[in-house]
């Protein structure tokens, strides 16, 4: 204990507790066990066997500072309840370190309704990251993914401040003796909360083994017991953590060996961009009965995928195969929007599979924290995209377009995207920043960073995903909810000549075109609720290949026989009735289509008498469609099956359901 406890502060500890044991659940014993736990010298006083495991945590080398937020515990007939009350200033946890420490681990957190929502105590971690940039709070997801009376529950994560890392639970491997039906180490376990935050961020951040999870046993010499939850897998995380701080301040960047010469102390978020640039994607959600819920990389149940150190750091004689070209950029400044900083590396030769596979850029900065329940958390926007070639492009988090809501970006290349020889730029660029912003970059793959890179002439490029919008970086529409009068009237100061466009008293809320440059103003303003950019909404544009007549005229000719087409992608969702797929319900029900409108008359399509109706709006009538894309939505989701022309929609059958019509486009999208 004395060579692991640096620090213990009994914060309200006042404890009731049975058979002489301060923690009574063991709750936080088994979290100190799986971040630190270290087996005893004395081999005889312990016995290894294959259930008990080499009882040594994560970080078996790293010590703790203990802040005990437990006020209230007790057990009765085998139950024991523990009451757990941090302060209202998250802060003064951190504090107690006085700067020793650099990960702060957190098995804890909100239930209930707007957990996911930004709080007083996210705002207060940001702002202490911001003004501490090597500290590190890494915070349980929670354990309500199957909860509010349906599975797969969507908005139950807790612990969303932007600057530190949300852990969900994957499993462990399979154990009989635990769980007999888990699935293995590739599935989300079933009790993890969900994503994203309310501000539409990706969470959780990480996953981390928390099914299964034997450590520490309170009160029982080098005892151990196995616990199961998010609680389980945030150790795990702050552990890795850890270890990965340690590889840099050691010196074995970039070299893969220890060289104390290279060692240096990297802020959290390189930690951070380390865990997330080689974290493994996750198969699905084991539901137990209620069966397998697929998952793809950065949905609402994985967020970024699970740790892998092996995935993520360069050990000499480990992994050269895939790992030997690490880069990483640490403290890069950008000054001011537009400002933008570019990397460019070669591809070269992997001898265990194909190298784009095994190309990953991450980058993770410091966001200034926002106001307390804001629809739009970041504050920051910094953009990263990656080329190849400077021919093809492709954006981070598996998006078509930037993104404008985290402050986490990676790209993964896709098999094919690049071969031996190519050249791969990464560029990380001030989309709008209210003051100078660090970010941390790493790079990771068969790839060798190149100092003055001489490309090849440049092709056309293409954008491998829909086209971004232009937007004017000068001035930006912005909706803002002001709490009082004096609120208001900054509001108009704020707006350009003067004039707030549209005003909503009895909710507080207001219109206006702003300077982008302005927008902190608001984040200070003492007398503004919150505020989010009024977007204009447009239909993506995406590059198609020239429209071929011949398949043009095929169409009409299709339209205007007695032949009819089911799409491919019926079959493929199972919404054939001839196919034994899934059948329509029996009760009616509304579909409501807010597009360009809809093409009334169209003989594939239901009309009137069908109990369609429509909103229409300043874009124009409802039941007329200038541009054509919202009747071909309305389409594919019910064009009339069994008359002999068209297509078969998913809903073939208009008697089964309504359309509601609203004109939220215009004709010109």
């Amino acid at each position: 204990t004395r060579e692991k406890i640096v620090q213990y502060v009994p914060y309200l500890h006042t404890h009731i507790y049975s058979n002489g044991k301060y923690d009574v659940t063991g709750h936080g014993t088994s979290v100190a066990g799986t971040i630190a736990g270290n087996k005893r010298r004395d081999s005889d006083s312990w016995k290894i066997n294959h259930w008990q495991g080499p009882q040594t945590g994560v970080a078996k080398g790293a010590r703790l500072s203990v802040f005990d937020i437990e006020i209230f515990s007790f057990c009765l007939l085998g139950v024991c309840i523990q009451l757990l009350t941090p302060p209202s200033d998250i802060r003064n946890i951190f504090k107690q370190c006085n700067g020793v420490c650099h990960i702060s681990s957190a098995s804890w957190g909100y239930a209930g309704a707007a957990s996911n929502s930004y709080r007083k105590n996210e705002r207060q971690a940001d702002i202490y990251a911001q003004d501490n940039d090597e500290f590190l709070f890494v915070r349980a997801a929670g354990n309500y993914g199957l909860g509010w009376g349906h599975i797969d529950s969507n908005h139950t994560v807790s612990g969303t401040n932007k600057n530190g890392i949300s852990v969900g639970s994957s499993q462990n491997t399979a154990d009989s003796k635990f769980v007999k039906t888990m699935e293995g180490k590739d599935y989300v376990s079933f009790f993890s909360s969900r994503g994203p935050s309310h501000d539409g961020r990706i969470f959780p951040t990480l996953m981390a083994p928390g099914d299964a999870v034997r450590s520490a046993k309170a009160g029982e010499q080098c005892g151990t017991r196995k616990f199961r939850g998010t609680s389980m897998s945030t150790p795990v995380v702050s552990g890795t953590a850890a270890i990965v701080r340690q590889y840099f301040e050691d010196g074995f960047y970039p070299s893969g060996f220890r060289k104390p010469v290279d060692g240096f102390r990297p802020s959290a978020s390189l930690v951070k961009a380390v865990l997330v640039n080689g974290a493994q994607d996750l198969l699905g959600v084991d539901n137990l009965d209620y069966g397998i819920t697929k998952s793809m990389p950065y949905d609402i149940h994985q967020g970024f995928g699970r740790v892998s150190l092996m995935d993520s750091l360069h050990l000499r004689g480990e992994n050269d195969d895939r790992l030997s070209g690490v880069s990483v950029f640490d403290r890069i400044q950008l000054d001011s929007t537009g400002d933008a900083h570019e990397v460019t590396f070669e591809v070269r030769s992997c001898p265990s599979s194909p190298v784009s596979s095994m190309f990953s850029a991450t980058v993770v900065w410091s966001d200034p924290a926002a106001a307390i329940g804001c629809i739009q958390c970041l504050v920051n926007d910094l953009d990263m995209s990656v080329t190849v070639n400077d021919s093809d492009l492709y954006h981070p988090n598996g998006m078509a377009v930037r993104d404008s809501v985290n402050n986490i970006e990676r790209v993964r290349l896709p098999d094919g995207a690049a071969s031996e020889g190519d050249f791969i730029t990464v560029r990380v660029s001030a989309h709008n920043v209210i003051k100078s912003q660090n970010f941390s970059l790493v790079v990771s793959g068969c790839v060798s960073h190149i100092e003055d890179p001489q490309l090849p002439p440049s092709p056309t490029r293409r954008v491998m995903v829909a086209k971004e919008q232009t937007e004017d970086n000068d001035n930006v529409n912005m909706v803002v909810r002001y709490k009082t009068e004096i609120g208001k009237r900054h509001i108009e100061n704020l707006a350009i000549d003067g004039q707030i466009r549209k005003d909503f008293p009895r909710l507080h809320i207001a219109s206006l075109k702003m300077r982008r440059g302005e927008i902190h103003k608001l984040i200070e303003d003492p007398d503004i609720a919150s505020f989010e950019e009024d977007h204009i909404f447009r239909i993506p544009i995406i590059e198609e290949e020239e429209n071929n007549n011949d398949d043009m005229e095929e169409t009409f000719r299709r339209l205007s026989s007695e032949e009819e087409v089911i799409p491919y992608g019926i079959k493929m969702v199972q919404a054939d009735p001839g196919s034994g797929g899934l059948a329509q319900g029996n009760h009616p029900v509304k579909i409501c289509v807010v597009d360009t409108g809809y093409g009334l008359g169209h003989p594939d399509l239901p009309g009137e008498g069908s109990g369609i109706s429509s909103t229409s709006t300043r874009e124009g009538n409802a039941m007329i469609d200038g541009h054509g894309h919202g009747t071909h939505c309305a389409g594919t989701i019910g064009a009339i099956g069994n008359n002999g022309r068209g297509v078969v929609g998913v809903n073939p059958n208009p008697g089964k359901f309504s359309f509601h019509i609203a004109k939220g486009l215009s004709d010109e999208g």
